[in-house]
Formats: C-alpha cells, sequence, structure tokens
C-alpha cells in the first residue's frame, strides 16, 4: 500500500512541476513574435491587426455559364456552370429539403 501511494505522489509531483513550468513559459511568450508576424503578413488569407489576427473574405465569384446542358438519365437538362476552378457543375434541387446542390460532371476521356 506505501508504494502505490509514494508512486502517486511521485507522478502528481512531476505533474506540478511541469504544470508551473508551462505557466511560467506562457506568461513569459508574447502572443505574435516577429517571426510569426512575418509569416501573417505574408499570408494570403489572413492579416494582423495590432495584436488580433483577422481572416481576409474573399469576395463570392458568380459561376461562369457555358451555354451547355447537363441530361440526366430521367431526360431532365440542366444548364452546365464552371467553377472558378474550372470544374464544370450543374445545380440540382434535393428532393428531402428543397435546396440547391453542386452536381460536379466527369467527363470520360
Amino acid at each position: 500500500m506505501k508504494k502505490h501511494s509514494l508512486k502517486f505522489l511521485a507522478i502528481a509531483f512531476v505533474l506540478a512541476l511541469f504544470g508551473l513550468a508551462s505557466c511560467i513559459k506562457a506568461q513569459s511568450s508574447t502572443l505574435v513574435t516577429p517571426a510569426l508576424q512575418s509569416s501573417i503578413v505574408n499570408a494570403p488569407n489572413a492579416k494582423l491587426e495590432g495584436t488580433v489576427i483577422r481572416p481576409i473574405q474573399k469576395a463570392k465569384v458568380e459561376p461562369e455559364k457555358t451555354g451547355w446542358t447537363y441530361e440526366d438519365e430521367k431526360g431532365v437538362s440542366y444548364p452546365v456552370f464552371r467553377s472558378e476552378a474550372g470544374k464544370l457543375f450543374y445545380f440540382k434541387t434535393s428532393a428531402n429539403t428543397g435546396k440547391d446542390y453542386k452536381v460536379y460532371i466527369v467527363i470520360a476521356q
């Protein structure tokens, strides 16, 4: 019984030391270091405003209409669009929720 309590006290002591060391380290370090600041300044999706990092919102780009149509196996035709990345898709309405979603088209070569 004495062995187990001694092991428990040793483990608790080591954990307490690690906790104390991490608290001291956290208080002494700054949130944004110069190296981190330079990488944030060069980041394409975030900007640094004082000590706050904010995401950059991209403007939504409307999909480009191609003029083509996609006909499914039931004979329903859908207009085909091209995404910003150049992928082809059409919009279909969900029978369950009634919301539109994109269906990407894979063209066989």
